[in-house]
């Protein structure tokens, strides 16, 4: 199954819970705007309480790289996210941990600002939304997001999922990690277990449905871990496709995108080991 990470996590029986029902990763936000903020020392108490194979992510936003990894350290964080305008050159500064750099996507052109984070082992698509760094229950754009794999890094989805979209999230995107926060809560900060449960149940049928008609296949050779291959997917459009979609113009018969446009150059749902995906 797709790795996923809960995010917002603010009280060690929420983490337990989500840890208890399928979450690969829980994430503790030092943001003090926002109302799902914790403390480090907080949020090490609840990483303490966690399974060594849930993963501790911290998001940041815009804190200087010694904040991050002095915080990293002490609580002893497997990743990092950064949800702000972190620049790259101070990205690159952050080291000793792995490091997802969220985007906001609501433009084609928005896409160009990711080749520029060589540094970051993985890159988050959220919404776009003015004033928040995320966390607002606003659907991403499913097709931006697809688009973003073209540069070669694994693609996680957040923004607005929950138990009744996330089939469709999948179909769409093929990510290679889930990141949901307030499709799962019924208050900032405060997970719902009926919502939770709802997210993963949903999560585990796509992926039954996939296995049962041969588009999911387990692969024993690869040391005894499970590799997904994920077949007859379909060409994903190209920038060219979808800026005469925005233009109203019809496209070419027959044309066929470049290389460099077909976003698809990622395998989707990572293609790779599930142990060695960034969430």
């Amino acid at each position: 199954m797709i790795p996923v990470k809960i995010c917002g996590i603010t009280s060690v029986e929420d983490a337990v819970m989500c840890a208890r029902e399928g979450a690969r990763a829980l994430g503790f936000v030092y943001y003090g705007r926002s109302p799902r903020a914790i403390s480090p020392g907080e949020s090490r108490e609840i990483a303490r309480a966690l399974p060594k194979e849930v993963k501790k992510v911290g998001v940041f936003v815009n804190s200087r790289p010694e904040i991050v990894m002095e915080v990293a350290h002490r609580v002893g964080l497997d990743v990092v996210q950064l949800s702000g305008d972190e620049p790259p050159e101070d990205v690159a500064k952050i080291t000793g941990v792995r490091v997802i750099k969220a985007f906001r996507l609501a433009r084609l052109q928005d896409l160009e600002q990711i080749r520029r984070y060589e540094t970051v082992h993985a890159v988050l698509v959220d919404a776009a939304t003015r004033g928040f760094y995320g966390g607002t229950g606003i659907q991403a754009d499913w097709e931006l997001a697809r688009l973003v794999k073209k540069f070669g890094k694994p693609v996680i989805l957040a923004g607005g999922l929950n138990g009744g979209n996330v089939t469709r999230a999948l179909r769409a995107v093929q990510p290679a990690g889930l990141d949901v926060c307030t499709g799962v809560e019924r208050g900032p900060g405060v997970k719902d277990p009926r919502k939770v449960r709802a997210l993963f149940r949903a999560i585990r049928s796509h992926f039954r449905e996939l296995e049962e008609s041969g588009k999911l296949k387990f692969d024993p050779r690869k040391s005894g871990k499970i590799v997904l291959e994920i077949r007859d997917t379909g060409r994903l459009p190209s920038a060219n496709e979808l800026l005469a979609k925005a233009r109203g113009e019809a496209p070419a018969s027959g044309s066929e995108p470049a290389e460099s446009d077909r976003g698809d150059s990622a395998p989707p749902y990572g293609g790779a080991l599930l142990d060695e995906n960034p969430v």
